[in-house]
């Protein structure tokens, strides 16, 4: 009922104006710009202005909606428009309280999202590129930009944008997947994800003398593609071992990736070091302790061992509907 939806949006609107002091940002926003105006060059606090506005900004375009959808029921009562209207609005209040908590050090950065799949058949394969789908329509529903990387014995997805590793931090750990395989049997999967942040300003300089490259290569099968051979390189930073991979067309966009991710898991191994244990959303291993079940035969489900958030429309989850998972990841609730 409309009543019940407009009340859904109240309820939303208030822990929003719980977090968010409209009179709170304006100042921050003059304080912020006064910095800039003292010290142009400091891209930490420009960062911090364009997000603060854009906080801003939001809050007082959400709160003008939820006044116009009021005196839009009071005028028409329940419609499509309503419903519409008001999905989308509640979307843009979980995007805000949700910016609240990317609070952590590297929730702001893009993020490298590596799929690692265990013993399974071709099902198994199915469903990577089923997730890898739903974190492909995700990112763009949230304007972030996802490209594929690389897959050679494993798949690899960059989202690059702000947040990219706050929203998808919590996709980090073991995926087990519970379906019907080639022979008609019902089997269990696991797949392991990885997801790291794509540090844009590393707060480390590492020289390249501690670097290693090894440029790799390999040719495809005859045909009208056998003059593309696929190139490649491994950086390996030599004092801790970290290595990063990148294969494409292009060997100086191999570089260029591979540098990119490489010393971005150099910054963040020398900024562990330094941490309180527990630090994080998400530990770093979770050894064979899987957090989510997928399955995917009989009466399909998916569902998040950590927050309990569960659903059974998996056809949507698989098309970009994951957000009910990462709020509950943040222990966020609209309703």
């Amino acid at each position: 009922m409309a009543s019940t939806f407009i009340a859904r949006i109240d309820v939303a609107l208030g822990k929003l104006s719980n977090i968010y002091d409209p009179n709170q940002l304006e100042r921050d926003i003059l304080r912020l710009t006064q910095q800039i105006e003292a010290n142009p060059s400091n891209w930490k606090v420009a960062q911090e202005l364009a997000r603060v506005s854009q906080q801003y900004q939001a809050f007082r375009e959400i709160s003008e909606h939820c006044v116009f959808l009021k005196e839009y029921v009071d005028e028409t009562g329940e419609d499509e428009t309503l419903v519409t209207e008001g999905t989308t609005l509640l979307s843009r209040i979980s995007d805000l309280l949700l910016q609240q908590k990317f609070s952590g050090p590297y929730d702001h950065e893009s993020a490298l999202i590596t799929l690692q799949r265990g013993e399974g058949g071709k099902t198994l394969d199915d469903f990577i590129r089923s997730l890898v789908g739903a974190y492909d329509s995700f990112a763009c529903h949230k304007n972030l930009r996802p490209e594929f990387l690389a897959s050679n014995g494993e798949t690899v997805l960059e989202i690059v944008g702000e947040n990219g590793f706050g929203f998808f931090g919590g996709e980090h750990g073991v995926h087990k997947c519970i379906y019907m395989n080639e022979q008609n049997r019902v089997h269990t999967g696991y797949v392991t994800v990885t997801v790291e942040p794509l540090i844009e300003q590393p707060e480390i300089t590492i020289g390249e003398k501690d670097l290693r490259y090894e440029f790799l290569s390999g040719s495809t099968p005859g045909g009208q593609h056998a003059n593309k051979a696929q190139t490649g390189v491994r950086i390996t930073h030599v004092p801790t071992g970290l290595q990063a991979v990148a294969k494409s067309r292009s060997q100086s966009s191999n570089l260029k990736d591979a540098k990119q991710v490489l010393f971005s898991r150099v910054t963040r191994h020398y900024a562990d070091q330094t941490k309180n244990p527990g630090d994080e959303r998400v530990p770093p291993q979770r050894g064979g302790h899987h957090f989510r079940t997928y399955r995917l035969t009989g009466s399909r489900f998916i569902k998040d061992h950590r927050s309990n958030v569960t659903t059974f429309d998996v056809d949507s989850f698989f098309r970009g509907d994951i957000e009910p998972f990462i709020l509950g990841d943040y222990h966020i609730a609209i309703d």
